[in-house]
């Protein structure tokens, strides 16, 4: 017999003329045959495995029949796609020439340092990357940490003002948000 899809040859009565006679010939088969690529004329070979030290060879090649696709496989694979879809990142948005953020990343930050601290933070950072040629390998964390270490300040020490958020003074905010607890 031949399986033309998966190129493989079974001989019908092969174990007919010569049979397996101890469990060492049928586990070291079993390893073989576990290598193979799925195919229907197993069955044959399963016809004539009666033996009771056949049974991991038995096992062995009914995994390798291809099973009716099942409801249960279909969940799965809808389940596998579902994985896949949410780890998929979600599209950053551009701000000025090379910030680059997602639109919850971008809220949240807002919420943390404010408006006007938050746009001065990305004007640095859109600086630093243009100009100064700087590689951030995460422009959220970035302007996290900037904030957190005070690089929004006007240049005479005191804080710039803001429109809202929350205030310097209470890091565990920005503690929290770069541990990704908010």
């Amino acid at each position: 017999m031949y399986d033309e899809t998966v190129k493989i040859i079974c001989i019908k009565n092969q174990l007919k003329h010569n049979p397996l006679e101890n469990e060492n010939q049928t586990k070291s088969i079993a390893k073989i045959i576990s290598t193979l690529p799925k195919s229907s004329i197993y069955s044959n070979i399963l016809e004539q495995l009666n033996k009771r030290f056949h049974e991991p060879l038995r096992e062995q090649l009914a995994k390798l029949i291809p099973q009716p696709e099942t409801e249960t496989e279909t969940e799965t694979e809808t389940e596998e796609e579902n994985i896949r879809a949410r780890a998929t990142p979600p599209p950053k948005q551009k701000y000025l020439d090379s910030v680059f953020l997602t639109a919850d990343e971008y809220d949240r930050l807002k919420e943390a340092m404010g408006q006007k601290s938050l746009d001065r933070l990305i004007e640095q950072l859109d600086y630093s990357i243009t100009v100064k040629s700087g590689h951030y390998k995460d422009h959220n964390k970035t302007l996290l940490n900037w904030f957190k270490r005070g690089y929004h300040n006007n240049g005479n020490g005191r804080h710039a003002e803001y429109s809202g958020g929350r205030v310097p003074e209470e890091p565990d905010m920005i503690d929290r948000a770069l541990r990704g607890e908010i």
